[in-house]
């Protein structure tokens, strides 16, 4: 298994996960709530990354940039179960975006 690159540091998008995580993982297990962050990390590690920027503007992210993350994870050979799990970690954490309880502008 592939380790993440870096652990996203304060300042960066690392808020965003901690919210998700206090809005939608609190019921699950360590384990579950660890690989989730992992794959989130992983996930915005790479989209700041490649825009050359301190942070990604979430309100960029489309679902163009998540097809091509996945597609990433296959030709960098992770494995159908790691990437079945990263898109479903992805499409959860869009969808929480996409509704009333994620953070306003003001808060990021």
């Amino acid at each position: 298994m592939i380790q993440s690159e870096t652990p996203l540091q304060e300042g960066t998008n690392s808020a965003w996960i901690q919210a998700y995580e206090d809005a939608c993982l609190s019921t699950k297990n360590p384990g579950t709530i660890d690989a989730y962050q992992r794959a989130l990390c992983d996930f915005l590690f790479w989209l700041t990354e490649r825009s050359g920027q301190s942070t990604f503007p979430l309100d960029q992210m489309t679902g163009t940039s998540v097809e091509r993350y996945l597609l990433h994870l296959e030709e960098t050979g992770y494995s159908v179960s790691h990437r079945a799990r990263s898109k479903s970690v992805l499409s959860s954490f869009c969808q929480w975006l996409d509704s009333e309880e994620h953070p306003n502008e003001n808060s990021r």
